[in-house]
This record gives C-alpha cells, sequence and structure tokens, in this order.
C-alpha cells in the first residue's frame, strides 16, 4: 500500500496546530483559566518565569552579562546554576515586552511549547507513511502525556517538538542525501540545545541512532561515506554555534567543582538484594527495606506516565501506599522494648 503524501497544505498545516493548542489550553486547566497571575507551584515555576525573562531582558540591553543573574549576586553567571533558557528566552522577550507580565508570557509560550511539540510528532508520523488520525493521535500522545503535562513548570523541558522534525529530516537525509536535509537537521537540533542540555544531548543521540538504522536498514546510493562527507560542514557550523554555551558551563565547573553522586542504592543490591536476604550479600538489614520502597515508588512514577486508564490505577497505588505505615519488623520490636510505661491513672480528689 502507497503511503500517503507527508506533505499537506499551509492551511491543513494551520487547522492542525490551532487544535494541538485547544488541546493545550484544555490539558493545563485550570491553570488556563488565568494564566496572566497563575503558575503551577512555587519552585520550578517561579525558577522560570525570572530566568527566562532576565535572559530576554540581558539579550537585548546587556549581552555581554548574559549569563548574569541579580538573584545570586554577586556569583558570575549565576543563571549557569540553572539551565541556561536561551531559546525560551528570545521567544518570550516580546511577550514580555507587549505585555509587561512575565507569567502571562510564559503561559502562552507554554502552550504554543505544548501545540508545537504535537504538531512536530504528527509530522513525524506523516513521514513515517501512518494516517492523518493515527499521526494527529500520536502527535497528542508526545504532547500532552502525563509526565509531559507535569513538567509544564519547567518550559525548557517541555520545548522538544524540534527533535521529531530533526528526525524527519535525518530520514530524508538518509533517503535522498540531499545537502539541505542536512542542514535542517543541523539547525533544528541547535534550537532544541539552546533550548535545554538535556534535549541537547538525547534529542542529538535519538537523531543519530535513527540516521544510522536507516543508512545500515537501506543502503543508500553512493554509500554512507557520501552521507558522512555531506553532514560534516553542517555539524561543525552548528556545533560552533553551541560552542560559548558549553565553555560557559566549563568555566563555571572549573569554579564550582560541578559534581552529582550517584543516586542511592542503585548498585547490585538493587538488582539482587531481596528481604531478608540473599546468597550473594547474606542477611540484609532494614536499609534493604528502604531501598525497595524507593523502587516501589520507581514504579508507581513510570506508571504514571503511561496513558490516562494506568493513571487512575498508578495514583490509586501511590496514594495506599503514602497511607500506611510501611512494615519494618525491626523497628517494631525496638519500638514495643523501649516503650514507656503508661501514666498511672490520676487520684480524685477527696
Amino acid at each position: 500500500m502507497k503511503p500517503e503524501p507527508a506533505r499537506s497544505p499551509a492551511c491543513e498545516k494551520g487547522l492542525i496546530f490551532l487544535s494541538y493548542l485547544v488541546l493545550s489550553i484544555l490539558f493545563l486547566w485550570p491553570l488556563s483559566r488565568s494564566p496572566a497571575d497563575t503558575v503551577a507551584y512555587v519552585g520550578d515555576s517561579l525558577a522560570t518565569v525570572y530566568f527566562t525573562a532576565e535572559n530576554g531582558r540581558r539579550l537585548f540591553s546587556d549581552p555581554g552579562s548574559l549569563f548574569s543573574a541579580g538573584v545570586a549576586f554577586p556569583h558570575e553567571s549565576a543563571a549557569l546554576f540553572e539551565a541556561h533558557r536561551l531559546l525560551p528566552a528570545l521567544l518570550a522577550a516580546p511577550l514580555i515586552a507587549f505585555t509587561s507580565n512575565p507569567i502571562l508570557a510564559i503561559n502562552l509560550l507554554g502552550w504554543m511549547a505544548y501545540a508545537f511539540n504535537a504538531w512536530g510528532a504528527f509530522w513525524l508520523g506523516r513521514t513515517l507513511g501512518i494516517s492523518r488520525v493515527a499521526a494527529f493521535g500520536a502527535g497528542a500522545l508526545f504532547a500532552f502525556n502525563t509526565y509531559a503535562v507535569l513538567e509544564q513548570p519547567r518550559l525548557n523541558i517541555v520545548i522538544l517538538g524540534f527533535i521529531p522534525l530533526a528526525i524527519v529530516e535525518a530520514l530524508a537525509f538518509a533517503r535522498t542525501g540531499g545537502a539541505r536535509h542536512a542542514w535542517r537537521g543541523a539547525v533544528l537540533w541547535l534550537l532544541q540545545a539552546f533550548t535545554e542540555n538535556y534535549s541537547a544531548i538525547y534529542g542529538g543521540a535519538a537523531i543519530v541512532v535513527v540516521l544510522v538504522l536507516a543508512v545500515v536498514t537501506s543502503p543508500p546510493e553512493g554509500g554512507p561515506a557520501r552521507r558522512l562527507r555531506a553532514a560534516t560542514v553542517p555539524s561543525l557550523v552548528v556545533a560552533l554555534a553551541f560552542l560559548p554555551v558549553v565553555i560557559a558551563y566549563a568555566r563555571m565547573d572549573a569554579v564550582y567543582d560541578f559534581r552529582r553522586e550517584s543516586p542511592y542504592s542503585l548498585d547490585l543490591s538493587h538488582f539482587l538484594a531481596t528481604q531478608p536476604g540473599n546468597l550473594l550479600y547474606g542477611k540484609i538489614g532494614p536499609p534493604v527495606r528502604a531501598q525497595q520502597q524507593a523502587i516501589i515508588t520507581g514504579c508507581a512514577f513510570c506508571m504514571t506516565e503511561s496513558i490516562f486508564p494506568y493513571d487512575i490505577r498508578s495514583h490509586a497505588a501511590v496514594r495506599r501506599y503514602r497511607n500506611r505505615t510501611p512494615h519494618c519488623p525491626h523497628r517494631r520490636r525496638s519500638s514495643h522494648r523501649h516503650r514507656s510505661p503508661p501514666l498511672p491513672a490520676p487520684t480524685p480528689r477527696p
């Protein structure tokens, strides 16, 4: 069966984006009811509003101190204690200038970010040859899954639409070897990198894996060497464009020696430990119970990323888990051992 064409008129593209924009407003309700003065919670939401507005102001008024932040003065490049948020700041700057309301600007940009994510996934689906209805559903699942909606306070994490669009260009580049597809894919990755470091790394890895698989499974004319030569210059250009951000983070690391310790209990016992013991470790004490609690909580969190029926079950499981006291026989025995004797009954007055 011949797949339907992946390209549609501009009118259809606009209607699809508007449909996803309506879904964005609905999925972010009740925040959408009053976007001018409402944030999801105190913490990441306010950090996003502050750093995005501050970086946007410095982009145009003081680009030489772009990564400075008055909230952490006098630390140099204090904005890099957080994500750089360069592209969100650039996109939010006109909205902030027009509305004079950073909260409203961030919420408006959040609506458009979710719609853009879904729109990008829609076109990836159309490129892979699936129907419009299936592609629309795939875009909605990509943009409005539980994890994505819960990340609304962190706008830099939400914006992911450049990755599926870059994969579209990677597939076209693997098929045709056209230099324009290599340049488009590289620029799309650069835009994603200017949004968030995590998505730059993992999105770039996903693009490379898709490109390699596409070339290996369907060997193009001219062989992989021709594709490699065509992709070299665009890759170098975008790497050089992102190099100033890498240098700025490297300088921060030289001053503050950034390190992230391994998560608690994430070692061999995470996979092999049982209660009360196992053949390799012997008897395991109460710390394994805490580890198992972490595993249960992590599994419940992973389930919340699935579709709606499973979300209901996982939320109910987490609620039941939190409401009960964790079972720990060692603590129960110790509590009986050190329990204070009951107070004597008060003597009645004569």
